[in-house]
């Protein structure tokens, strides 16, 4: 690799390392604030009471409360996705152009955590807890009989609890993904680490880059792109040699 090239790298790698900062602060303040404002919406439908009429209006609050989590849950999965890109580009830089490791350990360590699911688990928490409050601010105040309360939580709670799992399942498609690049990573790096001369390391990284702009520019069915995670590596290759991608970074230009 010739200086200019290094130095172009090198460029590019602290300008990801700044973008995923930006990222990651980003997430941080949202989950920050939002709860913030979540916790307070739920403490103050606490504090409305449980008395006609100010039941009808901390059912309000709640339901409320409720669309709030399903909207920061979508945001939360859309500053998610943007910086796991970015961290994916450093991860490549890192290994296969300058040789350093401060992203893929973190990355490595973040992902074998589960911190990824627990977050999710996170949100429905949220939403079943303000389910539950809404529940008892409708059933133990004055009027007891008053089925609109109770059918307006339900359908709120239906409503929440579907758009949760439609996002949830979209950001599964970016989940499989990551895992293919991952193996990408993984299977290319051993190659890399098994090579003797530049002009080797340099056909590896270029071949890595080359499979994962295939993945990243072919948009695959979900049963596929689990089914790629799934094989073997020799299997997992041979396939991605198949998809009818980007063959060279030049394209982009």
């Amino acid at each position: 690799m010739t200086q200019d090239n290094y130095d172009n790298y090198n460029e590019e790698w602290k300008s990801c390392r700044e973008t995923v900062s930006k990222f990651d602060s980003t997430l941080i303040d949202l989950r920050k604030y939002g709860f913030t404002i979540i916790t307070s919406l739920l403490t103050a439908g606490s504090f409305l009471g449980f008395s006609s009429p100010t039941a009808s209006l901390q059912v309000g609050v709640i339901i409320v409360t409720m669309t709030l989590i399903v909207i920061l849950y979508w945001m939360d999965i859309y500053y998610q996705n943007l910086l796991v890109g970015s961290i994916f580009r450093t991860n490549f830089l890192e290994i296969f152009r300058l040789k350093r490791g401060l992203s893929f350990y973190i990355s490595m360590l973040y992902g074998r955590s589960g911190m990824g699911a627990a977050l999710h688990i996170l949100y429905a928490g949220f939403l079943i807890a303000a389910f539950i409050l809404g529940i008892f601010a409708a059933t133990l105040s004055v009027n007891t009989k008053d089925i609109s309360q109770l059918s307006l939580l339900f359908i709120s709670l239906g409503l929440g609890a579907l758009a949760m799992v439609i996002i949830f399942l979209f950001d599964q498609v970016r989940t499989t993904n990551g895992k293919i690049i991952n193996k990408i990573i993984e299977i290319r790096k051993k190659e890399f680490d098994d090579c003797t001369d530049q002009m080797s390391e340099q056909k590896i990284a270029q071949q890595a880059e080359t499979d994962i702009y295939r993945i990243l520019t072919k948009k695959l069915g979900r049963y596929r792109l689990w089914k790629l995670s799934k094989m073997n590596n020799e299997e997992f290759l041979k396939e991605i040699d198949d998809l009818d991608g980007v063959k060279t970074r030049t394209d982009f230009k």
